[in-house]
């Protein structure tokens, strides 16, 4: 029954449309161990990332190192932002009376932190944006909308015309008078507000039936956004007239996709949130389409940003930082082959502990099997000189834990691959 169970659920995690990230990231030393949130950057060299039990830490050369920056708390930290290299702020909760938002501030790019209380008990404010160094929007649980337009130093209520009363998790500006913020409830509504006053006033709309986690401004036109729940799984949503109208579509892969932030104009990464290994959601067609990719040894991410083309960083579990360095290559269900070839699924599958492949070929061939693990790795391999005809090969589970597998074979210029799946 056990095995039953893990099977229902692997499958239902959708892996018929599973694909492999090879070589496209490589892990950086991380200064702690300590889970990460959010990430900014304000140029390819200059970014920070905050997290858990107040930690903040600090890039200056592409993030090849990182240094941790003194924050002055322990409390989690929800959010950040930074206006340019000097003047940055993020979000944490009190944990003991009274309850509300600290609000920390530096103005030397991070070396001394200032915290300040907000001036509301009991008000949770989780996501934070400077436009420059005087025009930012503060948001979250029920809280509304805040504005600023003297550096924070004073916090002026937003006027929201509709679907006021939700959490916001997110702001994005265009500049500093048209933006858009989103938010939500899971099971109830996806909110979208725009704004094209600086923030004084917002326009309500409700897109879905979920949250909307991260918006992203592909130009001053195009908008889209990632969001969803582990119910229904991830969703995204785009607008190509200003936020005018909205089109959500549920991407049937199970999570709830949490950053977002485009390489190129048509090329988008989200790390999705849910299941037993860490994911990230790929576009390369502006959204329309989407495919998972298995992050690097497996790892939970939680923010992404790509400051251009070449550049690219993420966070998460455990102080997780990952680099972006190379072009998006994958191992997935193929076939390349002539007539009369043909690969059969191995049979008895899932297997333990063994299975049998079988495959035909019309002539002689130099046949190589070869087998990967879900991170794209060769697990096994077999190399045979066959005589026309069909053939089987015997393949075991020794060595190897429970999990989805490719298995590919090559004769000559044919070539095919599909799944297996192994339950121990």
């Amino acid at each position: 029954m056990r095995n039953i169970l893990i099977l229902f659920i692997l499958l239902n995690l959708g892996f018929g449309s599973r694909t492999f990230c090879q070589n496209l990231w490589e892990k950086i030393q991380s200064p702690t161990t300590k889970n990460l949130q959010k990430i900014v950057f304000v140029d390819s060299l200059t970014g920070w990332a905050v997290g858990d039990s107040g930690i903040i830490i600090h890039t200056s050369d592409a993030g090849n190192s990182w240094n941790i920056q003194n924050s002055g708390v322990d409390l989690d930290l929800h959010s950040v932002t930074f206006p340019n290299k000097n003047i940055g702020c993020a979000l944490s909760w009190t944990n003991a009376p009274p309850y509300g938002t600290v609000i920390l501030k530096t103005f030397d790019g991070g070396n001394s932190w200032k915290n300040e209380f907000y001036n509301g008990q009991d008000v949770f404010l989780n996501s934070i944006y400077f436009a420059d160094s005087l025009n930012g929007w503060i948001g979250g649980n029920y809280s509304g909308i805040l504005f600023t337009i003297d550096g924070g130093h004073i916090w002026n209520q937003a006027a929201i015309d509709s679907f006021s009363g939700f959490p916001m998790y997110n702001f994005v500006f265009a500049n500093k008078d048209y933006g858009f913020a989103s938010g939500g409830s899971t099971d109830i509504m996806g909110v979208i507000y725009k704004t094209t006053n600086g923030g004084k006033n917002w326009t309500g709309k409700s897109v879905a039936a979920d949250p909307i986690q991260k918006l992203y401004f592909l130009d001053s036109i195009n908008i889209v956004g990632i969001g969803g729940d582990l119910e229904f799984g991830a969703g995204f949503i785009k607008s190509m007239n200003t936020g005018v109208d909205w089109v959500y579509k549920t991407l049937n892969i199970y999570g709830t996709g949490l950053g977002l932030s485009f390489r190129t104009a048509s090329e988008g990464w989200a790390p999705i949130k849910g299941g037993f290994y860490g994911r990230f959601l790929v576009t390369n067609d502006t959204g329309n389409t989407w495919n998972e990719y298995v992050t690097p040894d497996s790892l939970f991410l939680s923010d992404i940003v790509f400051t251009d083309s070449l550049h690219g960083y993420a966070v998460g579990l455990n102080g997780t930082i990952l680099k972006y360095k190379g072009i998006l290559t994958a191992v997935k269900e193929t076939v390349e082959v002539s007539s009369g070839f043909s690969l059969k699924q191995n049979y008895p599958n899932p297997f333990n502990p063994s299975t049998i492949i079988s495959f035909l070929i019309t002539e002689k061939a130099n046949v190589i099997l070869k087998i990967y693990d879900i991170m794209g790795r060769e697990v096994k391999s077999f190399a045979h000189h066959m005589e026309k005809g069909e053939h089987n090969i015997k393949i075991t589970s020794d060595n190897l834990s429970s999990g989805v597998y490719i298995y590919t074979l090559t004769a000559d210029k044919n070539r095919a691959s599909k799944k297996m799946i192994i339950l121990k």
